[in-house]
């Protein structure tokens, strides 16, 4: 694992940026510079392997007018620069006719510059769902961090960090989805995990055929049909129904053990392991608001997240 630094811990310009163009001033993180673009070198070594010639045009277009409002961010080696983040910038700024460009100069350790260059690919509006969990996910195991953590870095909500990184699980049909673009939001993704099988393959087979990314719209509202109660034949005037007896209580011995039924928290204990076809017991428990929010909140969850969400995250923690 890489070793932390106190440049993981102060990750606040990742995500308020530095506008000199607007405050003039130089960031304490690191000194901004006006620097020729011939000697800015590009990292072949970036995460993000392409782009689009449109947007990257569109960028130019929009700096040839207002120049160039935030800084790129380099780290010196020797007589040169290598870019950290801003490989568009450059190089729409070379499309705009520009020689210099202002950037952020730091010192940094290759390890960090693989941080700092996941997490701004990581909160590119266009990058698709399953690169983003992907992403994620590297960034919880080489570096160490916590959901919470990297929430923070990322200036996103941990909902938005669970439900990517719970991508990762799905089933094969799911991921074939995710991978074709069939799918772009994760929340799309929570709902069709509550749909009966067959329901949630017709979906998304038609999703994968017609080349349609499945709206979360969509799959609420087929979710709200599945959902819905049957509706009860009712006798017409002056049709005869015979009356319905109420059901006789099954008797149950004492030394069965309550599956499928709602137990308190003290004799939970005394359950024995159920055996395969054995629904498990509902356990009780009374907590305050505030523990409540305190375990999920070690359990890496959200506490504002829907009930839904979180007693499906809860029941998949293994």
């Amino acid at each position: 694992m890489a070793k932390k630094s106190k440049f993981l811990n102060d990750l606040d310009f990742l995500t308020k940026g530095t506008n000199a163009g607007a405050t003039g001033g130089a960031p304490a993180s690191g000194s901004v510079q006006t620097l020729p673009l011939d000697r800015i070198r590009f990292d072949p070594d970036q995460p993000r392997k392409s782009m689009s010639e449109n947007t990257l045009q569109e960028l130019a277009d929009s700096i040839s007018r207002h120049g160039v409002l935030e800084p790129v961010l380099v780290r010196p080696e020797g007589d040169d620069w290598i870019l950290v983040c801003g490989e568009r910038r450059v190089r729409a700024a070379g499309l705009a006719g520009l020689e210099q460009i202002p950037a952020v100069v730091r010192e940094m350790d290759i390890p960090e510059v693989r941080l700092v260059q996941l997490i701004e690919n990581i909160q590119r509006e266009d990058l698709p769902p399953l690169a983003i969990a992907r992403a994620l996910s590297d960034l919880l195991k080489t570096y160490g961090m916590t959901q919470e953590a990297c929430a923070r870095a990322l200036g996103k909500s941990q909902t938005y960090v669970s439900r990517h990184l719970a991508l990762l699980q799905s089933d094969d049909l799911t991921m074939r989805a995710l991978e074709s673009g069939a799918i772009r939001d994760p929340e799309a993704v929570t709902l069709l995990n509550r749909m009966p099988p067959e329901a949630k393959k017709e979906i998304l087979d038609r999703a994968i055929e017609t080349k349609t990314p499945v709206s979360v719209r969509t799959v609420r509202e087929e979710l709200e049909r599945s959902e819905a109660p049957v509706q009860r034949d009712v006798p017409r005037s002056g049709e005869f129904t015979p009356a319905r007896l109420p059901e006789a209580p099954v008797a149950r011995s004492e030394e069965l053990p309550p599956y499928g039924q709602e137990i308190p928290i003290e004799s939970a204990k005394h359950v024995p392991a159920r055996k395969a076809g054995d629904a498990d017991p509902v356990v009780a428990v009374r907590l305050s608001l505030s523990v409540w929010r305190k375990l999920l909140d070690r359990l890496g969850l959200d506490p504002d997240a829907g009930p839904e969400e979180i007693q499906e995250r809860l029941e998949s923690v293994e």
